[in-house]
C-alpha cells in the first residue's frame, strides 16, 4: 500500500508540473478550459484515492494498537 501511496503522490507531483507549465507557457500553447478542468478533476481523483489510502494506513495501526 505503500508503494500505492507513493505512486500516487508522484503522479500528482507530475500533475502539478503540467499545470504550472501550461500556466507559464503563455500563448504559446493554448489550452482549453475542457483540459484544465479535467486536471482538475484527475488532481481531485488522486488525492481522494490519497485520503482513502491514509484512512486505511491509520486504521491499520489502530488495529494493532495495545488497549490499556
Amino acid at each position: 500500500m505503500i508503494g500505492i501511496y507513493m505512486a500516487l503522490r508522484r503522479i500528482g507531483v507530475s500533475i502539478n508540473q503540467i499545470v504550472r507549465a501550461l500556466n507559464t507557457s503563455g500563448q504559446e500553447r493554448q489550452i482549453s478550459c475542457s483540459d484544465l478542468e479535467t486536471l482538475r478533476d484527475l488532481r481531485q481523483e488522486i488525492r481522494g484515492h490519497m485520503q482513502a489510502l491514509q484512512k486505511a494506513f491509520e486504521g491499520n495501526l489502530a488495529y494493532w494498537e495495545i488497549a490499556e
